[in-house]
């Protein structure tokens, strides 16, 4: 990456939904932080993602289904957490197949 480029400022946003994305996602961060000197993450993940810097909005165990009976308030109160997150980046974000 050219100077000019690592100088400008990177904000990425990651979700890790379960806990190997949050063991992809450590290594993506410390990835971007070694190619790029002002890079700072908003996001969900979990304790790998944690060590690179990122305060996870809320646990990743939030993100969890279990089947059984809660199934399907588990995923109301999923699609929930994911809406919040969605208004946390700001802007006209939907998630796609979402209608």
């Amino acid at each position: 990456m050219n100077g000019a480029a690592a100088l400008q400022p990177l904000h990425v946003f990651l979700v890790a939904g379960e806990e190997s994305g949050d063991r992809l996602g450590g290594p993506l961060m410390r990835a971007l932080k070694e190619r790029h000197s002002n890079v700072s993450f908003s996001g969900v993940g979990g304790s790998e993602m944690a060590r690179e810097g990122l305060n996870s909005l809320f646990p990743i165990g939030d993100l969890a289904i279990m089947g059984g009976p809660t199934g399907h308030i588990e995923i109301v109160e999923r699609n929930n957490r994911s809406s919040n997150t969605l208004t946390t980046i700001g802007g006209n974000t939907s998630i796609p197949g979402g209608g």
